[in-house]
């Protein structure tokens, strides 16, 4: 088995990093870019059920359950059953949350 020779740093540097700093800023520019495009869509499958006019009225329905509901119930429960309810609430008022910034970037349009 031959035994490879070890490059030199900036050979390795340059391999990597061809272009210098301009390259990794462009490199990181398309990053960004495509974490947009990605966030976008996937902002796209979950708002697209809750634009429709029917979407809307399940939507208000769901807000009416849970955002508009008590969060915490500590009259009729100890401190530990009244805690993990108020998280459970928490929990699924971030589900509704989350539905409305996904329709509110809808909304905004694709990246630019």
């Amino acid at each position: 088995m031959s035994e490879q020779p070890i490059p030199e740093p900036m050979d390795t540097l340059n391999n990597l990093f061809g272009g210098g700093w301009s390259a990794l800023e462009e490199k990181q520019q398309q990053a960004g870019v495509e974490a947009r495009q990605a966030a976008y869509d996937k902002a796209l499958i979950i708002a697209t059920p809750f634009r429709s006019s029917a979407g809307k009225l399940a939507l208000d329905a769901l807000r009416k359950m849970t955002l508009f509901a008590p969060t915490w119930d500590a009259e009729s429960r100890d401190a530990l059953s009244a805690a993990a309810y108020g998280f459970t609430r928490e929990g699924q008022n971030s589900i509704i949350r989350h539905i409305e910034r996904c329709i509110a970037v809808v909304d905004e349009g694709p990246p630019k």
